[in-house]
Formats: C-alpha cells, sequence, structure tokens
C-alpha cells in the first residue's frame, strides 16, 4: 500500500464515529507505523490512544501535557517516557493510583493531581528531584505521601480538602517549601520540625481542628509566612 493511501486509510478509520474503526486505525499503525503527515494530529488529539499504544516518539519534545476531565480510570505507563515532560496536568479524573513508570519524568516540574481518589504515590517518585510543585487538592490522602518529602526542591504543595490527620516531622526536610496548603483536613498537632520551613511565605490551615496552643506555636516558628487559620 502506498503511503498516501495508507495515511487516507487510516484518516478515514480515525474520523469515523465508530469506535472499532477508530481501534483499528491504531491496531494498523501499531504494525505499520504513524503516517509522518498526521503525526502532529495524532498528538493533539488523541494523546490518550497513542500513549496506550506506546506512541511515545510523538511526544519526544513535548513539555506540557494537559489530561484534564478525560474520565481516566488509569494512567498509560509510557506516560513515564517523555522524556522532555515539565508540566503535567491530570485533574478531576477517576484514577486511583499512578503507574511507578512516572517516575522516571526526571524533566518534570509541576503536576496537578486534583480530584482523583489517590491515597499515595508509587515508591519511584523519590526520583523526581525536579519537581517543585504538586496539587493534591481533593484526593484520598490520609498522609503527606512519604515520596513527597524525599523531593527537597519542592516549592509548592496543596493537600487540601482530604483527609490528613496528622503531619510527619520529615515535613521539615522541605526547607525549599514557600507554599503550603493544609486546608480541610484533620489536623490536630503541627510537629517541631515546622520550624525549619523559614522559606514559608504562605501557610493555609483553615478548617482544621488545631487548638489555640497550636496556633500560637507556628505564629512563633514562622514570623515572617503569611497563616491562616
Amino acid at each position: 500500500m502506498e503511503e498516501q493511501e495508507y495515511t487516507s486509510k487510516i484518516k478515514s478509520l480515525l474520523y469515523s464515529i465508530d469506535k472499532a474503526n477508530q481501534a483499528l486505525a491504531f491496531e494498523l499503525m501499531r504494525g505499520s507505523g504513524v503516517p509522518p503527515l498526521l503525526s502532529q494530529e495524532l498528538a493533539e488529539k488523541y494523546i490518550i490512544e497513542c500513549l496506550s499504544n506506546d506512541f511515545t516518539s510523538l511526544f519526544a519534545h513535548t513539555e506540557k501535557l494537559n489530561l484534564s476531565r478525560q474520565k481516566l480510570d488509569t494512567i498509560p505507563p509510557a506516560l513515564g517516557k517523555l522524556p522532555k515532560l515539565k508540566f503535567l496536568f491530570l485533574p478531576f479524573n477517576n484514577f486511583d493510583q499512578l503507574p511507578a513508570e512516572m517516575g522516571n519524568l526526571s524533566s518534570l516540574k509541576r503536576i496537578y493531581l486534583d480530584g482523583n481518589r489517590l491515597a499515595g504515590f508509587p515508591a519511584s517518585f523519590t526520583q523526581l528531584q525536579n519537581l517543585e510543585r504538586i496539587s493534591l487538592v481533593g484526593n484520598r490522602l490520609t498522609q503527606v505521601p512519604p515520596e513527597v518529602l524525599a523531593m527537597h526542591n519542592m516549592r509548592w504543595l496543596d493537600v487540601s480538602h482530604n483527609q490528613i490527620t496528622q503531619l510527619p516531622e520529615d515535613i521539615g526536610k522541605l526547607n525549599q517549601m514557600e507554599f503550603l496548603t493544609l486546608s480541610y483536613n484533620q489536623i490536630t498537632r503541627l510537629p517541631d520540625s515546622m520550624r525549619k520551613l523559614t522559606k514559608l511565605t504562605s501557610l493555609s490551615l483553615e478548617h482544621n481542628p488545631l487548638s489555640q496552643q497550636e496556633i500560637e506555636k507556628i505564629r512563633r516558628w514562622l514570623p515572617k509566612a503569611q497563616v491562616r487559620f
């Protein structure tokens, strides 16, 4: 089959409203390759399908990927093969875990995971030492993931609207942290190590059952931070 004919066939299958035809298009491309003329369109409009079929070469230079509100129950492991990825948006899907392969995203700086069902991270996330910002609003966390505590370049963390009951002493290791949001949890005590977070400019603790003693303590420890209770 000539390249032009092959490209036309793939386009016809992709544009079909029949999901079976779209699946056939990707099956054909797994065997015969992606038509060069369709590479950009596939990378823009069929992201999940491309990742699920391991067509990661289409994203070799991708720095930003937005997969918000895609009704994803799982994340394709091939997502971990995007070497240039810096900004990843995955909010408001339906997954409860992340693939270990995402620990290979060595360029990743920011990840947004709001509104999912996560209770933690895979151990491989400790490798993401360039990660500076994580948003985990409205998940199912009962603790700050230990993997986050190993990310010493972390500057911005939002774990509000979870079920966190206590903070670990290791939170003091995040000494580059500037913005920390812990609102709408069940935290009753603040560990002594928080006094080490001297670069904090914003700390949100609203809607936690903290005693007046705990409130006064954090104000003494972090006099330069804007603290909200």
